[in-house]
């Protein structure tokens, strides 16, 4: 299969920071295998993992999970390979998790005060800048998916007022809160990310909040929407540890069990999906990797689900804004 089949053109370019040429996204086949370790600490109690670069500092970006979600988030399959865009631009990494850790483990995105997720993650941003050696106004960058999206909207504004330097923002597949879109949301420059099969969250309402942040000139506002593509077999490579052998043989269980077509093309809805996935095709899944293999597919299908194919041009964005 053709990788420029794989690859949807859907970018508006609203932003004079990227360039046409620089529209399309990228899917990648390669093993996604980290270039460095991850450094492990905690604050305040709570868990936060880091990548640096060996180099001078560029900037700093903090990753947000969506519901569910951990510090580990930073190591998932496709933020690891955001991450390593972002080394490879001498940018640094982190993630912490939110303060609700039972049910739904969800950041708080209300703009009300006190909020005990932006005050610490405040402080975190302060602390980690200060052991680096960099003073508060050193750029700052944040990056959300689903309610780590909803946060970043909310944390940004908040942000806006204080002494740090935040410079732009990426939110995967969730609208701005009503309330801070409504007190003015966004404030800095943002690079928006919907999926066209969105079955979490609003995305009636984020597609009218990109049109009305465009039009009202709130701020440099990057609108894509990915849309949905035909399964390549050569998705399940950016695994490590799957061989092509494996790959092409996932691919035709997939196949056999009428979720796809021989071409790739998606037979199955999202419930058909997840009851596949309570087994393994060949016995052999660990549970990371059909974690892994999920996020492949829902990625492919333009579901809701992290995604890297915008990295390049989200780094590009963030660099065109860093000193701006």
């Amino acid at each position: 299969m053709d990788i420029a089949s794989t690859t949807p053109d859907s970018l508006t370019m609203e932003d004079p920071c990227i360039r046409a040429e620089d529209a399309q996204p990228t899917v990648r086949f390669e093993p996604v295998v980290a270039s460095s370790s991850t450094e492990t600490t905690t604050f305040e109690g709570f868990p936060v993992r880091a990548r640096y670069p060996p180099g001078e500092l560029r900037g700093l970006v903090v990753f947000f999970h969506g519901s569910g979600g951990s510090a580990s988030f930073l190591d998932r399959i496709e933020t690891r390979a955001f991450v390593e865009e972002l080394l490879a631009a001498d940018y640094g990494s982190i993630a912490t998790e939110s303060t609700q850790r039972d049910e739904e483990m969800r950041w708080s995105a209300s703009p009300e005060t006190p909020n005990a997720d932006v005050e610490r993650v405040t402080r975190l941003v302060r602390q980690t800048l200060s052991e680096r050696g960099l003073a508060a106004d050193h750029p700052l960058f944040l990056v959300g998916m689903s309610n780590g999206a909803g946060f970043v909207g909310t944390l940004a504004e908040a942000l806006s007022v204080s002494d740090l330097n935040l410079r732009a923002v990426m939110m995967q597949q969730n609208p701005w809160r009503r309330d801070v879109f409504e007190a003015g949301a966004p404030t800095v420059p943002t690079f928006h990310v919907s999926v066209a099969n969105e079955s979490v969250s609003d995305l009636p309402r984020a597609r009218a909040q990109v049109a009305q942040a465009q039009a009202e000139n709130r701020g440099p506002v990057v609108d894509t929407v990915a849309e949905e593509v035909p399964l390549d077999p050569r998705r399940f490579l950016r695994i490590p540890g799957f061989t092509e052998a494996r790959a092409n043989a996932f691919f035709m269980d997939l196949v056999q069990r009428d979720l796809i077509d021989a071409a790739g093309q998606r037979l199955a809805n999202v419930d058909q999906l997840e009851a596949s996935f309570r087994r393994t095709p060949d016995g052999t899944l660990s549970f990371e990797e059909l974690r892994d293999v999920r996020s492949q597919i829902l990625v492919t299908w333009a579901m809701h689900q992290m995604r890297s194919d915008y990295s390049e041009q989200a780094v590009a964005f963030f660099e065109c804004h860093r000193s701006q």
